[in-house]
């Protein structure tokens, strides 16, 4: 799998945060939390199963951000993630 760009905004340099969280089976939504970033940043995401995966307008703060799936996930779903700034 390859990493999705799903926020195109940049900002300072600074260390990526990374992750891999659990998906509840049938979800269509996915807060993924992090320490606090600039107000710009870059997130990327990789959900285990075939969706199709976008970041829900309005949801992106310096400290989370909110992604939909296009299929609900299966059982055993993950998403890992990447925060750049």
């Amino acid at each position: 799998m390859s990493w999705v760009l799903i926020a195109p905004t940049c900002s300072a340099d600074s260390v990526p945060q990374s992750g891999k969280q659990s998906i509840a089976q049938g979800a269509t939504t996915a807060t993924i939390l992090f320490d606090a970033v600039d107000a710009t940043y870059e997130l990327f995401a990789t959900p285990n199963w075939n969706t199709t995966v976008w970041l829900l307008e309005g949801s992106m703060t310096a400290t989370q951000a909110v992604v939909r799936f296009g299929t609900p996930a299966p059982a055993n779903a993950i998403i890992r993630w990447e925060i750049q700034q």
